[in-house]
C-alpha cells in the first residue's frame, strides 16, 4: 500500500511509534486547559485530539480548513480499516493472484494457512505473472515486427 503522505495509515506497523509528538501534544494543551486533573469526559477529549493532531489525522486549530465541531467523532479517511486494512489486501491478492484457480485452495483454507505459507505462494504467483506478461509483450513485439516486414 503507497503512504499518501508523512503521516502513515493507523494500520500501518509504524504509525504512532513516535510517542514523543503526542506527549508533547498532551502536555500543550493540558497546559492550555490550566488543569492537572480532568474529568473523563474531559480526558478523553483532550487525549482524542491530541491523537489526532500528532499523528496529522485532523487540525484542531481554530480557522483551519476542514475544522468542525463533529471532526472529533468523525471517520478519517487513515483510520479505514475496511479499504486499506490487512484483510482487504489480502483479499485483493488473492483474487489478482487468482490463488483459487492455480491452487485449487478457496479463500477460507488459503488463509487457515501460516502467513509464510500464503506470502510465498504470492511471490511465485507475481513472478509467474510477471514473467507471463514478459512473454506477451515479447510476442507482441514480434508480431508487430513481422507485419512490418510483410508490408
Amino acid at each position: 500500500m503507497q503512504v499518501r503522505n508523512a503521516f502513515r495509515h493507523t494500520a500501518d506497523a509504524e504509525f504512532g511509534s513516535n510517542t514523543t509528538v503526542m506527549d508533547q501534544t498532551l502536555e500543550r494543551y493540558r497546559g492550555l486547559l490550566g488543569r492537572s486533573e480532568m474529568d473523563p469526559f474531559a480526558a478523553q477529549i483532550l487525549l482524542r485530539t491530541a491523537y489526532e493532531q500528532s499523528f496529522g489525522l485532523h487540525d484542531h486549530t481554530p480557522g483551519q480548513p476542514g475544522d468542525s465541531p463533529l471532526a472529533l467523532v468523525s471517520m478519517n479517511q487513515k483510520e479505514d480499516y475496511w479499504t486499506y486494512g490487512t484483510m482487504y489486501r489480502d483479499m485483493a491478492e488473492f483474487m489478482t493472484n487468482r490463488v483459487h484457480e492455480k491452487t485449487g485452495m478457496d479463500m477460507v483454507t488459503f488463509f487457515k494457512q501460516p502467513r509464510y505459507f500464503t506470502s510465498m505462494v504470492w511471490e511465485i504467483l507475481r513472478l509467474q505473472r510477471e514473467a507471463e506478461e514478459a512473454e506477451r509483450k515479447r510476442l507482441e513485439r514480434e508480431a508487430q515486427q513481422a507485419g512490418q516486414q510483410g508490408r
